[in-house]
């Protein structure tokens, strides 16, 4: 029987890592510490509910706890929230419950997360709270306030301060409110702190300061605001506004705080500033202040008078990015609806605007071209309507979106999750191109972002050119091809086109694909996941863009090192050669696993465009597809040889071939090195590609890959700081990690996303079904309070997770053309695509049982057939597709049979093939640079010339590569005994300089290769893939 705990007042938890420190959460209540039990004679502690004496019935009220559990345990496990809270009132005592439902009774911790607010209901009509548990501490306070129902409107089911209570200790979606139309260039939003150049909007701050003009993707990457705009007084002192919650609305159109003062009627307008937004331009709306401040953070400012009072001004700012890349040039033009008396401040730079009347509204535009384009745009998408109408006009496109998904069976709580998260999903990518015509003769033209420079000193760049076309920027597709891109692809076929040409101008303009869009290059994050992206969207058959030109992109990453470290693979001179990166390069192994993953979906992609040449009208290409296919497809299996079996762990390679020592003696516990945010045990089940190799390897060394995923979930996180490895200090992923107490499978971040999926390799479907179905409920709580995501909400992929793991399907293998399965949430969820198909995915359960009761999967029917394997095509989802699953509240066998796809090209008992050239004779022997695994030099091969390499047996040969600066033609013998033959010709047409280049060998087995040059060449590179190597 938990004991009744002491309740203190108290100031508030000292140092949270994603709160305010020394503050409740709610910051105009008491708040009441608990701790060591209280005495007997002292009867049971109670805290009084705030606002609940002296009512008079409580129709349409309920009781709200907040409490925070301290950590007092340094191990994440269940010991610090594992507490009873119970309410007193007229009627007795009950138990309070958390968002998933639980009883907050003290038999299992629920939904409660250490050294985090959390948030718990009941029916109002209590007077007093208690809290009760065994050596645990924390805080509490509790209120009695209006119940919020659900609002029928789609748009009002949306809440975009979800995931904003976040901090740099500890991210529940370090997300900030926006408005923007779907996709749009820029977002507004309010400003709890001018200063800051990362998190604009905090949602526990105290006070509300401004309003900012951004185009910025993720605090992660900083960067100012372009224009602020602060309400102030005629003197231009900063008026700040306390931050209310409760009456904040914020919705994906239209944002709105009151003001204090109100305004001189008594309409919704005043004492107030509102938002919102078109794809290119904004608008506010302030009412009850005399006064705002437009304030430029790192650009200069100009102010020309209008007509009639009114005035305009223009923004420049000018930020430098990648060396030897042009500078993003932020133009924003911003003008006043009325007129206005305009005043500088000299001492902070402000543009000081004071109106006549306690009215004021500003239209913004913003172009990353000029501030001409910028008053185009003005022109063409705001002047000519209404503040409502902008609003109205903004909030259509997004109720379209969101009203394609009908939800059945939903509490409030998902609905507004599976709401907010489509909104999350379609604020990005971020397009870039502008209207250089009329509204009716459009012509898209876009800033060239990702060219080189012309020489010019980047900050005296007034403009850069334009380039013909669509661009979609701030995406980093690490982060989003896990989840979002398959998501467009699934929902929005005909949209996602649009999507990935505006991306593929990245590699149009500067001749790579950017790993970070930010919105030009950034050096950030590990993988060149555009490669995947591409091969995924191809697999759905989307119309209407360049595929070909897209492929060509992802192989210029597989196969040609960069030059500058934020495009390409990196170390990809050495480890196209070896097979992977080694730990001399830092996160060296999170870097080979994604270029595998890269590799495996290229291959896939290579061979399905070889079947598919005649009809692309690429014919000519069709040979060297095919040996793209089989080269990209063996060397994503060369992950296999970062398997250490003494460990039995993957782990990164020295250039020795040794096992890794990055971070000291090996503890799969620590982070870094490595690992990119994360450690061995993170990245232990990574190989999504490769489920059947990983799982052999397991089988042979390890005890089997069930067993190895048990110890995972066992084994707990504990964010120590003796596990931070090559980490100056904890970082927010370790914390996050901890506090879900799933064990080591941090599914607050991207690299653990496939975990609870890989128990499928495992032949444990319903594990699946039960690890999935608990993050859904546990890790996803929190959104009233700002909270809502167990970790960053980075460009939608979080809210993409979500999305598909609901609906019971998820790509745990981008690229391979299908989905695996999983038990839905709801009752029912529908998405009608924008050509009239229908997805449908309908649950049953057995009588008297509910939806959290039955989480296993007892049967499946796809369009009537009935189902037995874990994944489905992405061809049999692409049209109407109804799925069925019959539900059961224990695990079953179904699906058990079966597995996910493994890689594209397969070797068995977990072998791979390495290149046989270091085993061979190589004459003369003055080209032996030619087969020396390095390739930083380049070999003059006159032609006629022949190199010679010959075995001491016979190899098993089909696919060779030759690296090479420009086209060469070989003449091609083999030998398998005493007798040379000729065969077909090597042709290789390298699209650049230092590509490697694959060629199909004809002979299965060999004993000598013989290449004599028809022309001179200059090489980098032999290598010639037969002999097989496993751990």
């Amino acid at each position: 029987m938990p004991t009744p705990l002491t309740l203190v007042p108290d100031s508030g938890p000292p140092a949270p890592p994603s709160s305010r420190p020394h503050a409740g959460l709610w910051t105009d209540l008491p708040v009441a510490r608990y701790g060591p039990p209280a005495q007997a004679h002292d009867g049971v502690p109670r805290l009084a509910v705030t606002g609940a004496a002296g009512q008079v019935g409580n129709s349409g009220q309920v009781l709200q706890v907040a409490i925070y559990p301290a950590r007092t345990n340094p191990v994440g496990d269940e010991s610090d929230v594992t507490v009873e809270v119970r309410s007193h009132g007229p009627d007795g005592q009950s138990w309070l419950a958390d968002e998933a439902g639980n009883p907050v009774d003290g038999s299992s911790p629920g939904a409660l997360l250490a050294e985090q607010w959390n948030l718990l209901t009941a029916p109002a009509g209590a007077r007093h709270i208690s809290v009760h548990g065994g050596g645990v501490t924390g805080w509490v306070q509790a209120r009695q306030v209006r119940a919020e129902r659900l609002p029928e409107d789609v748009l009002d089911q949306v809440s975009t301060i979800r995931g904003s209570h976040s901090g740099f200790a500890h991210s529940r979606g370090n997300t900030a409110p926006v408005v923007a139309a779907p996709h749009g260039m820029i977002h507004l939003g309010p400003i709890t702190d001018a200063d800051d150049a990362s998190w604009h909007y905090r949602w526990h701050s105290t006070n509300l300061v401004g309003v900012a003009v951004t185009t910025r993707p993720s605090p992660w990457l900083g960067g100012p605001a372009w224009l602020q705009v602060l309400p102030c007084d005629v003197d231009g002192g900063y008026i700040p506004v306390p931050l209310d919650h409760d009456a904040e609305a914020d919705r994906p159109h239209r944002y709105r705080h009151p003001l204090p003062g109100g305004g001189a009627g008594d309409g919704p307008g005043d004492g107030s500033v509102q938002l919102t937004a078109t794809e290119r331009t904004g608008a506010v709306l302030v009412t009850g202040v005399p006064a705002l401040a437009l304030r430029a953070p790192d650009g200069q400012m100009c102010v020309e008078h209008l007509d009639g009072g009114r005035v305009r001004v223009r923004v420049r700012s000018v930020r430098v990015g990648e060396p030897e890349r042009r500078p993003v040039v932020g133009h924003v033009v911003v003008e006043t609806v009325g007129a206005v008396v305009v005043r500088a401040s000299g001492a902070t730079g402000d543009v000081l605007m004071v109106a006549p009347t306690d009215v004021l509204e500003l239209r913004f535009a913003f172009s990353y071209l000029s501030h001409e384009q910028a008053l185009r745009t003005l022109e063409q998408e705001n002047r000519p309507h209404s503040f409502a109408e902008l609003s109205r006009r903004t909030g259509e496109q997004w109720h379209t979106l969101l009203e394609r998904l009908e939800l059945l069976g939903a509490t409030d709580a998902q609905t507004r999750t599976a709401r907010t998260a489509l909104a999350r999903l379609y604020l990005w990518p971020s397009l870039a191109h502008e209207n250089a015509g009329t509204i009716d003769h459009v012509r898209w033209v876009h800033a060239d972002l990702y060219g080189r420079t012309d020489g010019t000193v980047p900050g005296q760049v007034d403009q850069v050119p334009a380039v013909d076309g669509p661009l979609y920027v701030n995406n980093g597709y690490w982060d989003t091809y896990r989840t979002c891109w398959p998501a467009y692809a699934l929902l929005t076929p005909d949209h996602a086109a649009g999507l990935l040409e505006g991306i593929l101008a990245q590699f149009r303009d500067g001749g790579w694909m950017a790993r970070w869009a930010a919105p030009g290059y950034a050096d950030c994050m590990v993988g060149t996941s555009s490669d995947v992206v591409f091969a995924d969207a191809a697999t759905y058959r989307i119309p209407g863009w360049d595929e070909v030109t897209a492929y060509d992109s992802a192989l210029r990453d597989a196969t040609v090192p960069a030059d500058e470290p934020a495009v390409g693979r990196r170390d990809l001179a050495r480890s196209r050669f070896r097979g992977w990166v080694t730990d001399d390069v830092p996160e060296g192994f999170s870097w080979s696993v994604e270029s595998a993953l890269c590799d495996d979906a290229m291959s896939r992609w290579a061979d399905d465009l070889a079947r598919r040449a005649d009809a692309l009208g690429y014919p000519e290409r069709a040979a060297q597809w095919r040996a793209d296919a089989r080269y990209l497809g063996h060397r994503a299996l060369a992950v296999r040889g970062l398997f250490d079996p003494g460990t039995c762990f993957f782990r990164g390679r020295d250039v020795q071939d040794r096992p890794s020592s990055a971070v000291g003696d090996f503890d799969p516990a620590r982070w870094g090195g490595d690992f990119a945010e994360t450690n061995a045990w993170g990245m232990s089940v990574s190989t999504v590609h490769d489920g059947p190799g990983m799982a052999a390897l397991y089988q042979r060394h390890g005890g089997g890959l069930a067993a190895h995923l048990d110890r995972l979930h066992a084994e707990p996180e504990t964010a120590a700081e003796a596990w931070c490895g090559t980490y100056p200090g904890v970082i927010h992923e370790m914390t996050e990690a901890r506090s879900l107490r799933t064990g080591m499978c941090a599914l607050s971040n991207q690299p653990a996303h496939h975990i609870p999926f890989m128990e499928l390799h495992a032949g444990r479907p319903w594990r699946t079904q039960e690890l999935t179905r608990d993050a859904l409920e546990r890790l996803f709580t929190g959104a009233e309070i700002g909270q809502g995501y167990p970790g960053d909400e980075d460009n939608g992929e979080m809210s993409a997770w979500w999305l598909f793991t609901a609906l019971g399907l998820y790509p745990l293998h981008p690229g391979s053309g299908e989905l695996v399965l999983t038990a839905p949430l709801l009752e029912q969820m529908r998405w009608t695509r924008a050509d009239g198909t229908v997805l449908q995915v309908r649950t049953t359960r057995p009588d008297g049982t509910t939806l959290r009761e039955a989480r296993y999967i007892a049967s499946v029917r796809v369009n009537g057939q009935v189902w037995e394997r874990v994944s489905i095509a992405v061809e049999t989802l692409r049209g109407d597709c109804l799925v069925e699953v019959e539900l059961s509240t224990a695990p079953t066998s179904w699906g058990a049979a079966s597995r996910p796809a493994g890689a594209a090209v397969d070797v068995p008992e977990a072998g791979w093939l390495v290149d046989a050239t270091p085993r061979a004779t190589v004459r003369p022997a003055t080209m032996a640079a030619l087969v020396d695994d390095d390739g930083s030099g380049v070999v003059h091969w006159p032609a006629g010339v022949a190199l010679t390499l010959t075995w001491p047996g016979l190899v098993d040969a089909d696919h060779l590569t030759v690296t090479l600066d420009a086209p060469a033609r070989f003449a091609v013998e083999i030998r398998t005994g005493e007798r040379w033959r000729s065969v077909a010709p090597l042709d290789l047409h390298p699209a650049w300089s230092n590509q490697t280049v694959p060629g199909l060998l004809p002979a299965p087995r060999l004993r000598a290769l013989r290449l004599r040059a028809l022309d001179d060449a200059h090489v980098r590179q032999v290598e010639v893939f037969g002999e097989m190597r496993r751990r």
